[in-house]
């Protein structure tokens, strides 16, 4: 492809895209396609000579378009929000152009800078506390994944260098084997599976530490701190926990207040909060209080993607004391040697993560930070927290049919078919909520997520997407409640009228 192609079609793609955005919504939310339905019309092999653009750009259309989920279609109101802008889009366009891995300052510096920038003007946005901010406080990852193995590693290697220096066990210094072999990493039995799975990585074992949210408290201090007296008698070595700030079920926020006084007590334990998607809310001042004591944590991180309109995938993490992080990540070789590292004087982000090379993620915060400003980033916030609201003055309202699972938490709504409707059914509310969440699938108009907590089936309805309106969110719920009173039309009514006692109540 020369320039003149690549600009043609570079034209026909940016209509492209603007079309697909403003008739998103005339279309299903997701594909009707079958296992297999892709690869069964693919030649098995790579051709063995090119093929015109023209051809390409057709299969696009024809081939890989059926299979798409459209995370950005209204009624996406399933798992966590992919947000998306004109302005990340162009970030990512100019990012490939330039396709420079910038590992370090001397092979990009505005690459360096930006994001060093971009690190405080996010800081001061999510109004997180001092010991978070500064040039030299974040990096931006591409996944929360990445950001925990990240942070775990730093965590263990901390915890295992001052171990062995102490030589606290028996009096005698301990191998570093031997305290690997001790370390535990404790979070919630509603944090994220990416903490689990970061374990696994790391090569540490993993607690979780069993909680209620139904209150919107995912996990007290006084738990947290029970678990690490445990570990402790056991003769393990609790050294990291990872607190939500928005859980994956139900967007419960973890005892902050709590935690932090364990952490007083237990300063050896490295604290690093999730707040992935919810992070996002601290942009407004009175979701704050949620997060007090946070000052006292080692690490901090958000997805740019998920609510703060930035495009997949953009991941600020922010760590207290990034040297901690540089222990455990740098690995220095003859060929990236020059007088500008040698130096100090600024961040070269190979330090900071698992891979060399990285993206221009910057550039898309940048552009999405000046267009929108942080005024229209609040509102975008506080719209969805409204609508979500109308959604929950809606179940109240209907206790013939439905009831919330959890408090309702940062534009997310987790209900259940109500005792009294599972009842009139013959089943219990788990047995209902999982049939209803059966007959509103078939629906290609919008997406729910289902889920369980404290053993009951829930339904999960997120009103966090940039192109939903309230219009949308109250079909999404006619449609929950024509779908439940369908399975009351079809269950035979007791003839006696009697509870048959059949519940599923939080605990």
């Amino acid at each position: 492809m020369d320039s003149s192609t690549f600009r043609a079609a570079g034209h026909r793609a940016i209509e492209y895209i603007a079309d697909y955005y403003e008739q998103l919504a005339s279309g299903p939310v997701r594909s009707d396609v079958t296992p297999g339905f892709l690869l069964s019309k693919l030649p098995s092999e790579a051709p063995e000579k090119s093929e015109a653009w023209s051809a390409i750009e057709s299969d696009l259309h024809h081939l890989i378009e059926p299979g798409l989920g459209h995370w950005m279609h209204p009624g996406f109101m399933a798992y966590f929000p992919a947000s998306s802008s004109f302005e990340g889009i162009l970030g990512e366009l100019y990012s490939a152009a330039f396709n420079n891995p910038a590992f370090d300052w001397i092979c990009s510096p505005s690459i360096t800078e930006l994001e060093l920038a971009m690190g405080v003007w996010v800081g001061e946005l999510l109004g997180l506390p001092p010991s978070f901010r500064g040039h030299a406080s974040s990096v931006i990852q591409s996944t929360t994944t990445e950001c925990l193995i990240t942070t775990m590693c730093a965590a263990r290697e901390r915890m295992v260098n001052a171990t062995v220096a102490e030589g606290d066990y028996e009096t005698e210094r301990l191998r570093s084997d031997d305290v690997r072999n001790r370390l535990v990493v404790l979070s919630s039995s509603e944090t994220h599976v990416s903490t689990r799975k970061a374990a696994k990585v790391v090569g540490v074992q993993h607690r979780s530490i069993p909680c209620d949210p139904s209150d919107g408290i995912a996990l007290s201090g006084t738990q947290l701190q029970t678990a690490v007296d445990e570990c402790l008698a056991e003769g393990m070595i609790p050294f990291y926990f990872t607190a939500a700030f928005g859980t994956t079920n139900s967007c419960a926020v973890d005892d902050f207040p709590g935690i932090a006084r364990v952490k007083e007590k237990h300063p050896e334990i490295w604290i690093h909060v999730d707040a992935a998607y919810a992070g996002a809310a601290l942009a407004c001042e009175e979701f704050r209080p949620l997060a007090s004591g946070m000052d006292q944590f080692d690490s901090f991180s958000v997805n740019m993607g998920k609510w703060l309109l930035t495009n997949l995938d953009c991941t600020m993490l922010f760590a207290r004391n990034r040297s901690d992080i540089v222990c455990s990540m740098k690995n220095d070789c003859s060929i990236l040697q020059n007088p500008v590292s040698t130096s100090q004087k600024t961040t070269d982000y190979r330090d900071l993560q698992l891979s060399m090379g990285r993206r221009f993620r910057s550039l898309k915060v940048w552009f999405v930070l000046r267009s929108f400003g942080k005024q229209r980033i609040q509102h975008h916030i506080r719209r969805h927290v409204e609508m979500a609201s109308h959604f929950t003055d809606w179940v109240r309202q209907r206790p013939d049919l439905f009831a919330l699972t959890t408090e309702p938490r940062f534009a997310l709504n987790v209900i259940r078919v109500s005792d009294a409707a599972a009842s009139r059914m013959g089943t219990d509310s788990s047995s209902a909520t999982a049939k209803l969440y059966d007959v509103i699938s078939q629906s290609r108009r919008f997406w729910l997520s289902k889920t369980t907590i404290n053993g009951c089936v829930s339904i999960r309805i997120i009103a966090a997407n940039s192109n939903s309106d309230l219009d949308t969110l109250r079909h999404v719920f006619e449609v929950l409640s024509e779908g439940t009173q369908s399975l009351l039309d079809q269950s035979a009514i007791r003839s006696d009228g009697e509870d048959d006692g059949k519940r599923c109540t939080p605990q």
